[in-house]
């Protein structure tokens, strides 16, 4: 057995895997179920969006490329994913990125490619993200005046909501589409998806108080996914079988 174990620990140790005690080669061997952390095994640390919900239909990001009308309806919406953010840039061998949530990044690249033209309207008020809110809000000066900019959890931004954007016009967000959006939002988080609510407010002159964050408008909210790695299934169960039959 220790002879099995050292030769065991002499392969391993070509591949750059150190062992100090040998029976930790023996409890590597008996391994049946890895886990391991997803990002960069499973996942590519990269997120995508999947579908898009406005007009009380779900639209692919295709059919927003087919139908630009919707970009100019609802241009707050996407105002909103690609302002809306704590990303930093940084230049990489010439190359302009994001720093930051990849779910942040894939919100700012959604955004820039549905809008088509580049927003810079510059911060001027934030109301930090915390795991008790659960969302996020930024205040910016536009050329409409300030206008409050938030995305979250949709059971913690739907309650602040009083109106809803539908063909371009401002609504009155009734009990019944409440109940709509928060049916619709448990069978998407029942497939895996991560579904996030966002909602603005024109605020005019006002951009500093404690109560921003009321009277929203719904504009949209966004279903996405993290982006599996390629070939990720073999190389994890591939792990214990090699070690597993040099020892027994």
């Amino acid at each position: 057995m220790t002879l099995s174990l050292a030769m065991a620990t002499q392969r391993m140790a070509k591949r750059n895997a150190l062992i100090r005690h040998l029976p930790s080669v023996e409890t590597l061997g008996a391994a049946t179920v890895i886990c391991t952390d997803k990002t960069g095994t499973l996942t590519q640390n990269r997120m995508e969006a999947r579908a898009l919900y406005l007009n009380g239909e779900h639209l692919s990001l295709a059919d927003v490329h087919r139908r630009p009308d919707l970009a100019r309806e609802h241009h707050r919406f996407f105002e909103d994913a690609l302002l809306c953010h704590n990303l930093k840039q940084a230049i990489d061998n010439g190359r302009t990125h994001w720093l930051g949530d990849p779910m942040e990044v894939a919100l700012v690249g959604m955004a820039k490619a549905c809008l088509g033209t580049a927003i810079a309207y510059p911060k001027i008020n934030e109301i930090p993200f915390d795991t008790d809110r659960k969302r996020l809000s930024t205040v910016h000066h536009t050329p409409q005046g300030a206008v409050l900019y938030c995305k979250g959890a949709l059971e913690t931004v739907l309650p602040l909501c009083d109106q809803v954007s539908l063909d371009g016009r401002l609504e009155p967000l009734h009990d019944d589409q409440r109940q709509r959006f928060q049916q619709a939002q448990e069978t998407l988080a029942a497939q895996g998806l991560r579904v996030l609510a966002f909602a603005w407010r024109e605020l005019g002159g006002e951009h500093s108080g404690q109560h921003l964050e009321e009277k929203l408008v719904l504009a949209a909210w966004r279903d996405c996914s993290t982006r599996p790695a390629r070939k990720c299934r073999p190389p994890c169960k591939n792990v214990a079988r090699p070690a597993s039959r040099s020892l027994w």
